[in-house]
């Protein structure tokens, strides 16, 4: 076999390699999303169990990225994101990945926010 074919497999192969490791790493990777407003009495209430939720997150293994979003900055950014999602009320937190987006109701506790983003009901 020639040696300019084997070189042209061996980087069409890790061309595919690599391709289909930063697929499987975009669809794993989430976002969760807190809508919020420094003003607001229950925010201002869940911010130590959100703040314990990053913790956690940012420590264990999971893949997400998480997002807090003051609704009280009027930027393209912010206006972008509330519209999006129809944000009316706040404290809000969802889940947003490759698959859609969901709504989460539950406790505001860090566990339970943890749950949510690993996915497992409650």
């Amino acid at each position: 076999m020639d040696n300019g074919l084997v070189i042209f497999l061996a980087i069409v192969i890790a061309v595919v390699i690599w391709y289909i490791v930063c697929w499987y790493n975009l669809n794993k990777k989430i976002r969760v999303v807190r809508f919020f407003r420094p003003t607001c009495k229950y925010c201002v209430e869940s911010q130590k169990e959100w703040n314990a939720f990053k913790a956690h997150a940012a420590a264990s293994d999971l893949n997400a990225e998480i997002i807090d979003v003051n609704l009280d900055n009027d930027d393209s950014v912010t206006r972008k994101w509330r519209n999006k999602y129809k944000v009316t009320g706040v404290p809000k937190v969802i889940k947003v990945s490759l698959w859609g987006s969901e709504e989460y109701t539950g406790p505001r506790t860090s566990s339970a926010y943890m749950n949510f983003a690993m996915g497992n009901k409650m």
